[in-house]
């Protein structure tokens, strides 16, 4: 980290047009990257893409950076996480992954997920890694503009083309192509086996990759324009990466004296090779906004001295046919004839959500719920 941090402090020293007056400010509710919400999402349970609402943004999040409003079809792997470019903030540049974002693509993979026999918490850091290397696709991008503008001694070469191409390129009739190549490259980057190793599924290796490929693609193809069209991409994007960087010829004042040609534009300037090719960990963060339920600041705990074991006999005193299951793959109450909610034995006191969703499902209230009658 410390090596990045001083090739982008000399980088603003040297090139400081491209900077200047630019900085954005983004000050986010953000779980620490030892958290344990992974292992909390992984209680979760779903049986289908209908069980998760898309998440909404605020409008703060809509005016973001890498993050523009989709049109169509009702969201884009941009609204489930979202990248924030350091050319537009100094100190909160990098990837934000939302947890609602995770669970939608949990929920959409589901049926793949159950046929591999994969367990939760493989389940969400498999998402997780898709919505991250979409994100990363996108700060390669800025970092082939990074060194395109040292090499070139061209300033606002990143600022320009985001303001004005890349936004306008969400008007063109195949959408934005830097979107299709994100997604591609998310898809293909959650394919390589280092990125599956550790991840736990039945079946053969050969049957797991062509299944994954096969849901990955699916949930490409519901989203907006540009996003869409990565589920009919191949292995091989080169093409399609080359169309994109060509976009950034139209943002390079005229005249460019220090350029003699295209083909010498572009020497050594592949995504893969780019000035900062990659995000370090710690660039990595959790958003929480602040209407999630994981945000500690939604609602006020309402039931803090009432504790589970207290709460799961009242239930069974309340309806003798609740069952209670605190072990397997999700930790639930099962409600005759099929109402199945989880829960997280991470807090030994019961949360808002739990007993809402508890209530909801039994039609009374916290009231008589907690008196067990």
């Amino acid at each position: 980290m410390a090596d990045m941090s001083k090739r982008l402090r000399d980088f603003r020293e040297a090139m400081p047009a491209n900077f200047s007056g630019h900085d954005h400010v983004f000050d986010p509710d953000i779980l620490p990257i030892d958290s344990h919400l992974d292992e909390e999402l992984a209680q979760e349970d779903f049986q289908g893409p209908s069980d998760v609402t898309w998440p909404t943004r605020s409008q703060e999040e809509i005016g973001l950076p890498g993050a523009p409003e989709p049109d169509g079809k009702g969201g884009c792997t941009d609204s489930l996480a979202f990248y924030l470019p350091y050319h537009f903030y100094e100190s909160r540049w990098g990837i934000y992954v939302k947890p609602e974002g995770i669970q939608l693509v949990r929920a959409h993979l589901g049926a793949f997920f159950r046929s591999m026999n994969v367990p939760p918490i493989d389940q969400v850091k498999l998402c997780k890694t898709l919505l991250v290397q979409h994100e990363l696709y996108h700060n390669k991008v800025e970092g082939v503009a990074s060194r395109l503008e040292l090499v070139n001694f061209l300033d606002r070469i990143y600022i320009d083309y985001f303001n004005s191409t890349y936004r306008k390129s969400f008007l063109d009739p195949d959408g934005p192509f830097e979107e299709t190549c994100a997604n591609t490259f998310a898809r293909e980057a959650l394919l390589k086996k280092k990125f599956y190793k550790d991840i736990s599924f039945g079946g053969s290796e050969k049957t797991f990759r062509a299944e994954l490929r096969g849901a990955i693609n699916n949930f490409f193809s519901i989203q907006p324009r540009g996003y869409c069209e990565a589920a009919l991409t191949k292995t091989n994007f080169a093409p399609l990466e080359g169309k994109l960087l060509s976009m950034y010829t139209a943002s390079f004042p005229s005249p460019t004296p220090h350029i003699s040609a295209i083909d010498h534009l572009w020497e050594g300037t592949r995504i893969s090779e780019s000035y900062i090719d990659a995000v370090e960990l710690g660039r990595v963060f959790t958003y929480i906004p602040p209407t999630s339920r994981h945000s500690p600041g939604v609602q006020p705990a309402k039931y803090p001295n009432l504790k589970k074991k207290v709460f799961f006999k009242n239930l069974k005193k309340f309806n003798p046919s609740i069952e209670i299951n605190p072990g397997g793959k999700h930790m639930q109450i099962v409600i005759p004839p099929n109402i199945r909610i989880p829960y997280t034995l991470k807090r030994d006191w019961v949360e808002n959500y739990l007993m809402k969703e508890v209530c909801a499902a039994l039609n009374v209230s916290a009231r008589q719920l907690i008196a067990g009658h």
